[in-house]
C-alpha cells in the first residue's frame, strides 16, 4: 500500500479502497481519489498558516504548492494554480 511523506508531519497512505491522509501517523480524512486528498492537505496546510497579510498568504500558498509539486513529481502528478481554483491537479 502506498506510503508517502508530503512533509515533516503529514503522510499519505492507502488501503484498498481508500486515500488516507495522516497528521503525526494519525489518520485524519478518507478520501475516494487522489485528487480529493492532495486537495484536503493542501487546504489544511494553508488554513494552519500563520499568515497575517494577503500577500503573506500568497506567499505560503505558492511555498506549498511548490513543495507538493517536489514529492509528486515522481508521480507524474503536477498541482497549478488557477484562476478560480486554489490549485490544479493533473495526473
Amino acid at each position: 500500500m502506498v506510503n508517502i511523506k508530503l512533509d515533516s508531519r503529514w503522510s499519505l497512505t492507502s488501503d484498498s479502497k481508500q486515500w488516507i491522509l495522516n497528521l503525526d501517523e494519525k489518520a485524519q480524512t478518507f478520501h475516494t481519489s487522489l485528487e480529493s486528498a492532495i486537495q484536503s492537505y493542501f487546504e489544511r496546510r494553508i488554513r494552519g498558516s500563520d499568515a497575517r497579510t494577503i500577500s503573506g498568504l500568497l506567499e505560503y500558498h505558492k511555498r506549498c504548492i511548490e513543495g507538493l509539486n517536489r514529492v509528486l513529481t515522481l508521480f507524474k502528478i503536477e498541482i497549478a494554480s488557477s484562476d478560480n481554483k486554489l490549485f490544479e491537479v493533473s495526473c
